[in-house]
């Protein structure tokens, strides 16, 4: 099942934990950043776990 950031608030409390996978970061600290504070705030007190997938470093600033 895919869900969007925007679509996981609206899940009902009793749904079993979110995982929310993220791929290719590619040195990308201030993107990655974002995106965690977005989740923060769109999943509130939901738990979920997140993965990370594909390159970590390479091509941005942040890369070491």
């Amino acid at each position: 099942m895919n869900i969007s950031i925007e679509d996981a608030s609206a899940l009902p409390p009793s749904s079993p934990e979110i995982l929310v996978a993220v791929g290719d970061i590619h040195g990308r600290l201030d993107l990655l950043e974002k995106l965690l504070k977005k989740l923060d705030r769109r999943l509130k007190d939901r738990a979920y776990k997140l993965i990370f997938l594909g390159d970590y470093v390479d091509r941005g600033p942040d890369s070491r």
